[in-house]
């Protein structure tokens, strides 16, 4: 299968990015409220999911629609963002994921208390992984849709805010980088979510939960009122 590459260059505050297609924290700040962007809404339904990776999005009609993700897909998609010309915002990995201060830019919410399947969390997380590798090392999830992997009993994703006026490129390490952070802050095989990007501007929410009955894994994944864990 033929993969298409694009050679193009956009430019968000001064970062340039190629598109190759393919709480330790103070009392004052534990009172501050956690902003989180408006998240699309996909439910998972334990008596209907497979193993597998899938995207989420909402057709012209607004019904959901959950369907196998191919390679084929994630071409379509970065063409028609590129063809509509949306701006395209980087991520930088210069910061140590292993903080412990408040950092606008990087924030988590976390499951405190809950711990999944750690056989299931490495493979969905894994799936994800191996998807981004078949893809020049890069997806970029359309605005207002999700990327995921199911494994047993956990689901791993990308999801992408209906607010966002931008879309950020994934690589392996953003991802990576995204998990360890959560690690960090929520503990291992806590389920959580990382976002990393200006709020309802260009943020991506990566993470992983478990797939308990129905599960809303997007718009559910900022629920929590806790980013750290206190391990």
């Amino acid at each position: 299968m033929s993969q298409v590459e694009f050679h193009l260059e956009e430019q968000i505050e001064d970062i340039k990015v190629p598109l190759p297609f393919t709480m330790l924290f103070t009392t004052a700040i534990l009172l501050l409220p956690i902003a989180a962007p408006l998240i699309s809404a996909f439910t998972l339904h334990s008596n209907n999911i497979t193993n597998g990776i899938f995207k989420a999005y909402h057709d012209a009609a607004g019904n959901e629609v959950h369907e196998i993700l191919t390679l084929d897909a994630i071409n379509a998609d970065a063409q028609a963002a590129v063809a509509s010309g949306v701006a395209v915002a980087s991520r930088s990995l210069g910061k140590n994921p292993h903080v412990s201060r408040f950092d606008p830019a990087r924030r988590s919410w976390c499951g405190c208390g809950l711990n999944m399947d750690h056989s299931d969390c490495d493979s969905a997380v894994e799936e994800l992984k191996k998807q981004i590798r078949s893809h020049n090392g890069r997806i970029f999830v359309p605005i207002g849709q999700a990327y995921y992997s199911i494994w047993g009993n956990v689901v791993a994703f990308v999801c992408s805010p209906g607010s966002n006026s931008a879309i950020t490129g994934i690589s392996e390490s953003a991802l990576t980088y995204g998990l360890s952070f959560l690690t960090d802050h929520c503990g291992r095989y806590v389920p959580g979510t990382y976002i990393e990007g200006a709020i309802n501007v260009a943020s991506e929410l990566e993470g992983y939960m478990e797939v308990n009955g129905g599960v809303d894994f997007c718009a559910k994944s900022t629920s929590s009122g806790s980013w750290n864990c206190g391990h």
